[in-house]
């Protein structure tokens, strides 16, 4: 079986929790996870059921990896060796240790490319233009990418040294100019600390992770194709230039089914039950005073606070249907809807049904199907009343007036 699991909204609806409850389903040994794009900014938070205590926010191992799921970072993905090998410290203190399998021609994130996302997003804050980042180098690796390309497969070769040197000499400081970073901030930067971990990250590659050159189909009879940030931040939305630099939809997942002679996959659409953003940028029905827990989006320098904001249905449902055009004839079955944080609102809430663009009162409980029913071929399939796995369940199929 292969599964698609995509962010309907602006991120950080539930694709850990999804993919998670998916590996288990499929037997966690016999899937594995591919990460079809983004990078190091991805924050999905999964949490063991059954009083385990083991949680951990995956950046970029497969959320799947709790319940022993392997992990393919495609070519798609941008590689950071820095926070990979945080994140492989941090997971093996909760006695997790996940095989990882990297595309050659995946992109890798350097410590320069970091620093000038720091830069900019500060030189855009003093005037007034933030773009919202999370601050990982993900726009800068995929723009200087397309000049002078550092790829998993080099990090391996005696190519690195003269990269990385003509990154620094024939990259950065144009780059720098065209950001509008003052030349003093660029000289005055303490990037040594940075270039050092990024060099023991280089030298212990190997004992992480696997660099694929095959580009043949990765092993796992189950395929889940995890998803990173969501279809309203999508590199193509109208929301532009406030959205992340990749497909977050079909179109990777839809590619990579065209190299590996995939002609099948369900998707499954992940969406809160109201809508959150973290960063800069539109957000229709953003409401200030509107507040819920979250454990995972804790306020960061570029990023801000979390926003919320009411459920927004002719946004969700025109990113959907876009989606899931893309699909083509991968898509076979009606797309599956998970409704998910449906323990935090209550009976009844307000939320943009219809291009009237009025709040309306509705009852909860018929979230799943108000969505569905304004998107063709997708279904209610399930709900979240928690943080783990074990309290996702079907959606209740019903017909009731909104």
């Amino acid at each position: 079986m292969n599964i698609a699991v995509i962010d309907a909204a602006f991120g950080d609806c539930g694709k850990g929790l999804m993919t998670d409850f998916h590996a288990a389903a499929l037997g966690g040994a016999n899937v594995t996870v591919v990460r079809f794009n983004g990078g190091a900014q991805a924050g999905h938070t999964v949490v063991a059921p059954n009083g385990s205590r083991k949680r951990h926010i995956f950046s970029h191992v497969g959320s799947g990896a709790l319940v022993g799921a392997a992990t393919y970072l495609s070519r798609f993905f941008i590689t950071n060796p820095i926070l990979l090998a945080t994140e492989m410290v941090e997971l093996r203190k909760i006695a997790c240790y996940p095989a990882i399998t990297i595309d050659a021609r995946s992109p890798v994130t350097t410590p320069w490319d970091m620093l000038l996302n720091h830069l900019a997003e500060r030189a855009r804050e003093r005037n007034g233009g933030r773009h919202g980042s999370v601050g990982v180098g993900i726009n800068e690796t995929v723009t200087r990418h397309e000049t002078i390309p550092l790829t998993v497969g080099d990090l391996g070769s005696g190519l690195l040294p003269d990269i990385m040197r003509a990154i620094e000499r024939d990259w950065v400081p144009g780059r720098a100019a065209a950001l509008g970073i003052e030349p003093e901030a660029l000289a005055g930067a303490d990037i040594e600390g940075a270039m050092q971990d990024f060099s023991r990250a280089v030298a212990s590659f190997d004992a992480m992770a696997e660099t694929d050159h095959s580009r043949e189909r990765p092993s796992g009879r189950n395929l889940i194709f995890e998803g990173a940030q969501g279809l309203l931040l999508d590199e193509r939305h109208p929301f532009f230039p406030h959205v992340t630099r990749s497909r977050t939809g079909m179109p990777n997942v839809a590619a990579l089914a065209a190299d590996w002679g995939i002609d099948e996959i369900e998707i499954n659409y992940v969406l809160r039950a109201y809508m959150t953003r973290h960063g800069a940028g539109p957000f229709p029905t953003e409401e200030p005073g509107l507040q819920y827990e979250d454990q995972t989006n804790v306020p960061g320098e570029h990023q801000g606070s979390l926003r919320f904001g009411y459920l927004d249905v002719p946004l969700i449902a025109e990113a959907i249907a876009h989606d899931m055009a893309a699909a083509g004839t991968l898509q076979r079955s009606p797309a599956m809807l998970t409704m998910t944080h449906m323990d935090q609102v209550g009976p009844r809430m307000l939320a943009v049904v219809d291009q009237t663009r009025f709040k309306r009162n509705f009852a909860s409980a018929i979230l799943p199907n108000v969505v569905a029913g304004s998107v063709p071929g997708l279904r209610p399939a399930y709900m979240s009343c928690g943080p783990t796995r074990g309290h996702v369940g079907s959606a209740v199929v019903r017909k009731v007036a909104i």
